[in-house]
C-alpha cells in the first residue's frame, strides 16, 4: 500500500476509490485505524464558531505566551496531521454522501436503497448509509427497528449499537434498544453477532435475542402477525420493551412502567387502536 495522502483519504471518504484501491486499503495496516477515527467522529457534532474571534484568540495567546523549554514534537507531526486531516475531511464530506432517513412516532416508512433493497422502518427509527460507495459496501447503521428485503449481491451489513447482522439476500427484522437486540429471519439466512460477541446463523423462522448478558434463541411462525401487518407481537419479551413499543407507536408516555420491568409478556396489540 502506497503512503496515504490527503487526496487518497478525501477520495476514500467521498466514495471515489476504485475497487482495486478499496480492496488494497481494506487489507492495509492503516485501514482499521482510520475506520476507528471515522466511527469516533460520527459521535461528534460539527462545531459552530466565529472565525474572526477564534483567530484573535489564537493571536492573543501567541503574543502573551511565556517563553519556556522547547519540546521537539517532530516525530508526532505526521500522525497528528493525519488525524486532523481525517477529521476535517470527514466533517466536510459527510453531508454530501451520507443519507439519513428517520421515521416519526406511529409512522412506518418504506425506503428503497440504491441496489433495490427495501427497508421498512418501524415507528421512531432511523437508518444511515453512504450512497456513493453503496455498490461495493452495502453497510448501514440502524437505530430502532426495521424490516429488510435485501437484493442478492455483495454482503449486506446492518450495524447497531447492540450488534451486527450480515446477509447476502433475504428478509429479516432487526430491533435494537438499550441492552436489547433481536433479529428474526423470514427467508434466506442471516449471520448475527451481538455486543456480547454471541454468534448465530439464522434460517427461516429462527430468532436471536440478547437481553443484557442473556442470550435467547427460538423458532417463530413467519406467517404470524407483526408490526408490518399492523400488530406489535412479542414472545416472552421484557415488559419495558412492550412499553417502549407502545410509546413509539402512539407517542404516549407510560407512567409507573418500572413496576413491571422484571416481568415478561407474550401476545400482541394493535398499532391502530390505543
Amino acid at each position: 500500500m502506497d503512503k496515504l495522502d490527503d487526496t487518497f483519504l478525501a477520495r476514500w471518504l467521498n466514495g471515489d476509490l476504485n475497487a482495486k484501491e478499496e480492496e488494497s486499503f481494506k487489507n492495509s495496516k492503516d485501514y482499521e485505524s482510520y475506520s476507528k477515527i471515522i466511527r469516533t467522529a460520527e459521535k461528534f457534532d460539527r462545531p459552530i464558531y466565529n472565525e474572526d474571534e477564534v483567530l484573535n484568540n489564537i493571536k492573543n495567546k501567541i503574543a502573551n505566551k511565556p517563553k519556556g523549554k522547547v519540546i521537539n514534537f517532530k516525530p508526532f507531526y505526521g500522525v497528528a496531521a493525519s488525524i486532523m486531516l481525517l477529521f476535517g475531511l470527514f466533517y466536510f464530506l459527510k453531508p454530501v454522501n451520507t443519507i439519513s432517513i428517520n421515521s416519526t412516532y406511529g409512522e412506518h416508512l418504506v425506503t428503497i436503497l440504491p441496489d433495490g433493497s427495501e427497508i421498512t422502518l418501524n415507528a421512531n427509527s432511523s437508518i444511515e448509509y453512504n450512497k456513493k460507495d453503496w455498490s461495493i459496501n452495502r453497510t448501514l447503521n440502524l437505530s430502532g427497528e426495521a424490516f429488510f428485503k435485501v437484493q442478492k449481491g455483495s454482503s449486506f451489513k446492518v450495524i447497531t449499537d447492540q450488534g451486527t447482522v450480515e446477509v447476502l439476500g433475504t428478509q429479516f427484522n432487526v430491533y435494537e434498544n438499550e441492552d436489547y437486540f433481536e433479529v428474526k429471519c423470514y427467508t434466506g439466512k442471516v449471520k448475527v453477532i451481538d455486543s456480547n460477541k454471541s454468534k448465530s446463523i439464522l434460517t427461516k423462522g429462527k430468532a436471536h435475542r440478547k437481553e443484557n448478558k442473556k442470550l435467547i434463541r427460538w423458532n417463530f411462525n413467519t406467517q404470524q402477525n407483526f408490526w408490518k401487518k399492523g400488530f406489535s407481537t412479542f414472545n416472552k419479551t421484557p415488559f419495558n420493551e412492550i412499553i417502549n413499543a407502545l410509546e413509539n407507536q402512539f407517542h404516549v408516555e407510560v407512567i409507573n412502567a418500572s413496576l413491571y420491568e422484571d416481568q415478561n409478556f407474550s401476545g400482541s396489540f394493535s398499532n391502530n387502536d390505543l
